[in-house]
C-alpha cells in the first residue's frame, strides 16, 4: 500500500508539472497554432463528430463542414481560450487516459503533439501510458472513422530513452536549455517508429503515415536528424 501511494504521489506530481508548464505558456500555445487542412486519405460527412484530444487553445485541422466539434485538454486555461477562439466548440477539460466519452461517440480523432507528453517515471511507464490513450482512442472512435495522429518520432530508442532522462532531470532541478528546447517542468518521451507501430497495433489499429517532414536540430550551419514529424492516419481494424 505504501509503495502504491508513493508510486500515485509521483504521478500526480508530474501531472501538476505538466500542466504548470502549459499554464504558463497558454498565451504562447494559442498565438502559433495555425489551422491545417484535413489529410486527403479523411473523409467525413455534415453532422459528423469530431474530437481533438491534447487540443490547446486552438485546433490543428479545419473542417469546412458543418459538424460537432469537441476540444479535451487537462489544462483548464486551455479550454478557456478555445471557448473564446472557437465559441461554437465544446471544450472539455479532462485526460486522454480518462475519455469521459461513450463508446463509438466520434467520427475523427486528432492528437496533435499530445503522445510525448504522457510521462511517467519511466520509459516503460510512459509507454504504458501511451498505449492506454492510444485503446481510449479506439474506444470512443467509431467503427468507421478515423484517428489522426501527429507526432516527433524519434530516429532511435536510444535517444528516445537519452532525451526522456535529460528532460526528467532537467525538470527535477528547475533547468532550462532554450537552444536545446528543454523547458521548465517539461518532460517528454519521443517514441521511435517501431514502438509506435507496435503500440498502435496492440490498441487494434491499421497504421498508415500520410504526411511526415524531418525534425533536424539546428545549430549555426549544421544540422542534426533527430528523426522525423510524421502523421499518422489510425482506422480501426474492422474498418471497412
Amino acid at each position: 500500500m505504501a509503495d502504491f501511494r508513493k508510486e500515485k504521489c509521483l504521478n500526480d506530481r508530474l501531472l501538476t508539472e505538466t500542466v504548470y508548464h502549459f499554464k504558463k505558456r497558454v498565451y504562447e500555445y494559442a498565438r502559433e497554432r495555425r489551422a491545417k487542412s484535413l489529410p486527403d486519405e479523411v473523409s467525413i460527412k455534415d453532422s459528423s463528430k469530431v474530437l481533438e484530444i491534447g487540443c490547446g487553445a486552438r485546433f490543428t485541422y479545419r473542417v469546412d463542414r458543418e459538424v460537432e466539434v469537441y476540444g479535451l485538454d487537462i489544462v483548464p486555461d486551455m479550454i478557456h481560450f478555445l471557448k473564446k477562439r472557437h465559441p461554437a466548440s465544446c471544450g472539455i477539460v479532462g485526460s486522454a487516459l480518462h475519455l469521459p466519452f461513450k463508446d463509438d461517440s466520434f467520427n475523427l480523432l486528432v492528437a496533435n503533439a499530445l503522445l510525448h507528453h504522457l510521462v511517467g517515471k519511466s520509459p516503460s511507464d510512459c509507454i504504458e501510458n501511451i498505449r492506454v490513450a492510444l485503446e481510449e482512442m479506439n474506444r470512443v472512435v467509431k467503427r468507421n472513422g478515423f484517428v489522426l495522429v501527429r507526432e516527433l518520432i524519434s530516429r532511435s530508442r536510444v535517444f528516445s530513452y537519452f532525451m526522456f532522462y535529460v528532460t526528467y532531470i532537467c525538470a527535477k532541478l528547475g533547468i532550462e536549455i532554450n537552444w536545446l528546447d528543454i523547458h521548465d517542468k517539461v518532460i517528454v518521451f519521443f517514441m521511435d517508429k517501431r514502438t509506435f507501430n507496435e503500440l498502435s497495433l496492440k490498441a487494434k489499429f491499421k497504421v498508415k503515415e500520410v504526411e511526415s517532414e524531418k525534425w533536424v536540430f539546428r545549430f549555426g550551419r549544421f544540422g542534426i536528424k533527430l528523426g522525423e514529424q510524421i502523421t499518422f492516419l489510425l482506422t480501426p481494424k474492422h474498418h471497412t
